[in-house]
């Protein structure tokens, strides 16, 4: 049941990010040979993004249901946010960084 669980919340994070993508490009130079290598490698870079996310997150189940144990304090300070994860497990903190990995390195080329 479990399983099923956590495999439901992969493919459901694979889909939002997959979902959220937008095209950001002047149309003039999208039809051009540099527009469309451009856009060829956003998209490779997208879907390497992906799946080390996936497997970021997927490690980080693995490393969470075989009871990996450890203390890791996370404290990040910006000028307008506080980021505070105080002892963590190691799988809890590869998840995180995994649906970081996922949430910021979509597909962001927006038509014009």
């Amino acid at each position: 049941m479990n399983r099923t669980i956590y495999i439901l919340i992969i493919f459901i994070l694979a889909f939002l990010c997959l979902h959220s993508c937008a095209v950001d490009i002047d149309p003039k130079i999208a039809n051009t040979a540099f527009g469309l290598t451009a856009i060829k490698y956003e998209y490779i870079i997208m879907i390497l993004s992906l799946c080390s996310g996936i497997f970021c997150i997927i490690g980080g189940i693995i490393l969470t249901i075989l009871g990996f144990t450890g203390n890791i304090n996370w404290i990040i300070e910006g000028t307008d946010f506080t980021s505070k994860l105080i002892n963590a497990s190691p799988g809890v903190l590869l998840m995180i960084i995994g649906a970081l990995i996922i949430i910021f390195k979509r597909l962001k080329i927006k038509s014009k």
